[in-house]
């Protein structure tokens, strides 16, 4: 959505420009395609940005879910998982998935819930499908 306000600013900035009155049409056709490249194949940096979050009922734990560019073409995005102490220092980091593109992981890893030791995050590809963290991989770091 932030796209399509930023291609109307544009828009109207070059409409406004009486000397670029010509370009508006090919600075409009630009702007929608970074956009519509973006919305296909996300971000171009490998910052990682946050996908999903939550906490333990204890609060002893707090878990996010980060998803990355690893390579543009193919495209290949990467989900990693953090896990955090109630102290917010960092226990354990791990990649849980790499593949598919962008838009594909908007639905997926976004539950994130605690069940006796066990971090379960998903789904994955089909509804029953999570990624599990035990216990034993972030307690070690404790």
């Amino acid at each position: 959505m932030q796209y399509a306000y930023l291609a109307l600013d544009i828009l109207l900035m070059a409409m406004r420009e009486k000397a670029t009155n010509g370009r508006a049409p090919l600075v409009v056709f630009l702007t929608l395609c970074v956009g519509g490249f973006t919305y296909l194949f996300g971000p171009v940096d490998p910052v990682p940005r946050l996908h999903a979050a939550a906490e333990s009922p204890d609060r002893e734990i707090a878990v996010k879910v980060y998803r990355k560019r690893v390579s543009l073409l193919p495209s290949n995005v990467a989900v990693i998982a953090r896990v955090y102490d109630g102290r917010g220092e960092l226990l354990l980091e791990k990649e849980v998935f790499a593949d598919g593109w962008w838009y594909a992981l908007d639905s997926m890893f976004r539950r994130i819930t605690f069940e006796g030791g066990e971090i379960r995050i998903g789904p994955k590809w089909s509804p029953d499908e999570y990624v599990m963290i035990r216990g034993e991989e972030y307690a070690v770091a404790r």
